[in-house]
């Protein structure tokens, strides 16, 4: 027969407090008759991932001292998540976070108690959403097998005799850095022949300068 999360009576709770997380989860699937989200095909992963997430939130209330009223009002909201809300955006289901908040979570739990707990569910709970997506939302069974995608081609294309295999063009590449390897170094050799030349004719003027210094002397001797 289904049960319900109301099953989880305080009673209940209080019994699973002090317990480990294993005996935690073992009570719970007493309790919840693993059988109280109605789909044969996956229930049973279905219910593993209630139990689990129910276990993790149990668990985190009653590590964080939280009331058992508090921690019933947890789990009702967990419950409600995993059964309504695979379907949202994830902008959604904070959104009902933070009404639940108001409504409900500073009624049951201290200010302090309900931002950390509003920590937990976004650091945790979110992590693992897509996956409870996948598994609750009906929709996953639907496959898209047509896709329609807009092509834009370019306004002008190339003639096609100009492609070239990769072979020529990485040879072309290879010959051109050749090429301009050989450019540099005839810039380098004349730039070196126009400083000597340069040199050369200072030298040939400084010797003819001397040389006629030379001749005068010895005009003006005789």
């Amino acid at each position: 027969m289904a049960s319900s999360i109301e099953c989880l009576t305080n009673e209940k709770l209080l019994a699973m407090r002090g317990t480990l997380p294993s005996h935690v989860r073992r009570m719970l699937s007493h309790f919840l008759n693993w059988s109280y989200l109605s789909d044969e095909d996956s229930g049973d992963l279905r219910h593993i991932i209630v139990i689990d997430i129910l276990q993790d939130h149990i668990c985190f209330c009653f590590t964080s001292l939280f009331t058992i009223k508090a921690t019933k009002e947890v789990t009702r909201f967990v419950n409600f998540i995993l059964l309504k809300s695979p379907c949202w955006s994830i902008t959604d289901t904070i959104a009902y976070l933070t009404s639940k908040v108001k409504s409900n979570f500073n009624s049951t739990m201290s200010e302090e108690n309900v931002k950390c707990y509003v920590n937990f569910f976004k650091n945790e709970f979110l992590k693992v959403y897509k996956l409870i997506q996948f598994v609750f939302c009906q929709t996953r069974h639907k496959i898209t097998r047509e896709l329609c995608l807009e092509v834009c081609t370019p306004h002008y294309l190339p003639r096609l005799y100009r492609a070239k295999p990769a072979e020529i063009y990485e040879y072309e590449k290879k010959i051109e850095i050749i090429n301009d390897e050989e450019i540099r170094k005839c810039e380098l050799r004349e730039n070196l022949k126009r400083a000597f030349d340069g040199e050369k004719r200072m030298i040939i003027e400084g010797m003819k300068k001397e040389n006629k210094i030379i001749t005068t002397n010895d005009v003006s001797y005789e």
